[in-house]
């Protein structure tokens, strides 16, 4: 009798102690659920952003596309418009971040992909003055070279079809 008095009380602790970890992983769910489409158009506006600041408002970041890969958690890919009729913008191109690791820490790297060009690296999607000198004097021409070549492998991976690389 002793046994089973002591054994429910186990069970009862342990489907306590389940139904909180069942609890508090569905809360997170919920919450990284709702918050991504913000999260997506932050960065979006990252990116879109950094494109004015060296195009002077000639690309619009449209639709974002998925990325079946691993790099989904740390590169986005963008469809880009001309924002202007009769600018230089050319049909199939995408902007890319990509989260690049540095000495300084993690860096969001943007990218432009268009058919002619190939991969142009934009600059970084940082708008304060002392990270971004930090940032551009943390990463070297090899590392942006590496991820230029890892741009076009992300590219692939969302669907697009590479011109060139």
């Amino acid at each position: 009798m002793l046994e089973k008095q002591e054994m429910m009380r186990m069970f009862r602790k342990y489907a306590i102690f389940a139904g909180l970890v069942v609890g508090m992983v569905s809360i997170l769910l919920t919450v990284t659920i709702l918050s991504r489409s913000s999260w997506q158009q932050g960065i979006a506006l990252s990116l879109q952003d950094t494109l004015n600041a060296r195009y002077s408002d000639v690309y619009a970041v449209e639709d974002g596309l998925v990325i079946p890969s691993p790099f989904s958690t740390s590169a986005a890919v963008y469809n880009l418009t001309a924002k202007k009729a009769g600018s230089s913008a050319l049909l199939h191109q995408y902007g890319i971040i990509v989260r690049i690791p540095t000495i300084a820490g993690p860096a969001p790297a943007v990218f432009l992909y268009s058919d002619d060009a190939g991969v142009v690296f934009v600059g970084y999607a940082l708008h304060y003055g002392k990270a971004k000198s930090v940032f551009e004097n943390a990463v070297g021409l090899k590392i942006i070279q590496y991820w230029q070549k890892q741009v076009y492998t992300i590219l692939k991976s969302a669907g697009v079809e590479v011109k060139h690389e």
